[in-house]
Parts: C-alpha cells; structure tokens; sequence
C-alpha cells in the first residue's frame, strides 16, 4: 500500500472511484470527460492524495489551501471518498501529517451532507461538528462543517 501524491495517469482510476462513492454530487454526475476535465483544472491548484494498493486507487482526496500566514494555515479535505474505512484511515492520517507540518499551527475543515455516512467517520478521527448549513449543496438539504485543529509544534 502506498499513499502519494496523484499523477494524470490515475486520474481515470479516480473518476471511476468518484462516480461510484458520490451517487448525488453535482460534478460526479457528469460524463467522465467533463469529469477528468474538472479534476486536471483542481490538480493544477490543489493536492490530490491518492491510497494504492496493488495498482489500483482504493481513495483519493484533494488537500485545499484556503488561507495561510506566518503562524497558521486554514485547509479544507474535498472530495474524500474510499472503498473500505481503513483506507480511509490511512489516507486521512497521511494527510493530517501534512497539513500539520504546513504551519506552525494548522486547521482543517470538511463540509459534507448531512445524511453522507462519513459523519461517524469524521468524528472517530477527531473531528468536531462547528456548525451547519442549509442548502449549501441542494435545496431542502443541510450539510455539517467539521473541524480539527492542530496546535503549533513549537
């Protein structure tokens, strides 16, 4: 098992990992090349993180910058979807390190549906609900923000 930064040539691997794990999202509905299209532009700017075993991606998530000064960076985990929780785990936890290790200290945000089954997930690994939206993805339909927080390592 391995866990890497993605490259073009898992890219379909990843649209096919997408389409099954997020049966409602609006970009993952789309045909594969609309798909592939939106992954290469998001590559461009931010992290995808791959989980591979035996040549074949079993999850994948992108890493989001959103804001960073000397002392703290704000990031956000987009699109994380898996096949079993312990890829999961794995995944997760190597991106933590990463982002940990971006900013003295550091914060990560995840914002997901609140009916999507990686809720328990979210929490098992320390995550905390701050608040919740309505409408955010879909009409009639409200999501939660997670977060967690990663002190300075100084």
């Amino acid at each position: 098992m391995t866990v890497r930064t993605a490259v073009e040539q898992d890219l379909q691997q990843v649209v096919s990992l997408y389409q099954s794990f997020f049966p409602a999202h609006n970009i993952f509905r789309k045909e594969e090349s609309e798909i592939l299209t939106y992954l290469q532009e998001k590559m461009k700017k931010d992290t995808l993180l791959v989980y591979e075993e035996k040549h074949i991606i079993k999850a994948a998530l992108f890493l989001v910058l959103k804001t960073k000064t000397e002392d703290h960076a704000l990031w956000k985990l987009r699109h994380f979807a898996f096949d079993t929780l312990q890829e999961a785990s794995i995944l997760i936890q190597e991106a933590e390190k990463r982002i940990s290790a971006s900013s003295g200290s550091a914060k990560v945000e995840v914002t997901l549906a609140e009916d999507e089954e990686g809720l328990q997930f979210y929490e098992k690994q320390g995550y905390k609900r701050e608040g919740r939206l309505s409408d955010h993805y879909r009409k009639g339909e409200f999501c939660v923000v997670l977060g967690k927080n990663f002190p300075s390592n100084g």
